[in-house]
């Protein structure tokens, strides 16, 4: 033994340095810049309101892109159906596979009401996935609605990305006495 059994054995992360953690608060959107986007996204065409009603829900629930992504519309199935308007709720599965139900008000519901009755006019209206593409392609996705969020924060002069509603939902939430 090279030390005495009254010393305590000396630790292998003894000599390490603890890790330097940075305090730096990623800023979420404004109130301002949200209604920039969503203002750009109002009108009657097919884009438009599917944009909107994305932007919309990404505000209201700060879910993430890939749930956001993977929502499944089917009216007469209830079993995969993930969206209720009536009672203005979302089924999410989340990482892991996990199910849980996020809520959202009334004006998220509208939007999302706009978008569903254009899309009954789009020849993959019978498609499991809420969000449709345009020109006849097939549901959007992830990356998909990413371009779609950039592109719409280009034309704001907004910088953007689908993590940043996740960031002003957050602060919101904890600026309304939420907890961590």
């Amino acid at each position: 033994k090279w030390w005495s059994e009254e010393e305590e054995l000396p630790s292998p992360m003894a000599k390490l340095n603890p890790p330097k953690l940075d305090e730096t608060v990623v800023p979420g959107l404004t109130d301002e810049e949200i209604r920039k986007l969503q203002h750009r996204c109002e009108g009657r065409t097919f884009v438009q309101r599917r944009d909107h009603a994305i932007i919309s829900l990404f505000f209201a629930t700060g879910i993430r892109l890939s749930e956001l992504a993977g929502i499944r519309y089917c009216p007469d199935d209830p079993e995969r159906n993930d969206l209720d308007l009536m009672s203005r709720e979302l089924r999410i599965r989340g990482k892991g596979g996990k199910e849980r139900i996020v809520r959202f008000g009334h004006l998220t519901a509208r939007s999302l009401d706009r978008y569903i009755r254009i899309r009954g006019k789009h020849s993959l209206k019978h498609s499991d996935k809420l969000w449709l593409g345009v020109n006849n392609r097939g549901p959007m996705t992830a990356s998909g609605i990413y371009q779609m969020i950039k592109r719409r924060g280009t034309d704001c002069g907004i910088p953007v990305n689908p993590h940043k509603f996740r960031h002003h939902f957050t602060h919101t939430w904890l600026d309304k006495g939420g907890e961590q």
